[in-house]
């Protein structure tokens, strides 16, 4: 198969994974929404704003991965990005899971966390390396 039908060639899979995550986002989004009058008066270590801004952040890059993976146009350069996307947001959920975990349930998902995480960075990033920097020198063209 020649480079130019591969570079054609639309990344179901990681289009279907972003998708996932930007809906994921926005249901967690629309709980912390719901939670909102709730968790106003409490004593909180963080601001319930920075946790919906956070969401809505997160969503809104996700949705916009799926797009341009989407777009044949710009899919090489969308599928270079998004190992470092998944990978930002494998780390601050992680991070923000240990600095916050009070539960011994919390604390016992820490592990299952970072292999789950483990396991589809690792074929993200395979799918990256694989494609190449857009405009840079992979010399292997699109994957």
């Amino acid at each position: 198969m020649s480079n130019a039908s591969r570079a054609a060639r639309r990344p179901y899979w990681l289009i279907l994974l972003a998708a996932i995550a930007a809906l994921a986002n926005l249901i967690g989004l629309a709980g912390r929404i719901a939670d909102l009058p709730r968790d106003s008066g409490l004593a909180l270590p963080v601001s319930p704003w920075l946790g919906i801004a956070t969401t809505a952040a997160w969503a809104l890059a996700f949705a916009g991965l799926a797009l341009a993976l989407w777009r044949r146009a710009s899919a090489a350069a969308a599928i270079f990005w998004s190992a470092p996307l998944f990978t930002l947001y494998a780390l601050v959920g992680l991070l923000a899971l240990v600095a916050f975990a009070r539960a011994d349930y919390d604390r016992g998902r820490i592990g299952a966390e970072v292999a789950a995480s483990s396991l589809v960075l690792v074929v993200v990033w395979w799918r990256a390396l694989r494609v190449g920097r857009p405009g840079g020198r992979s010399g292997k063209g699109a994957a």
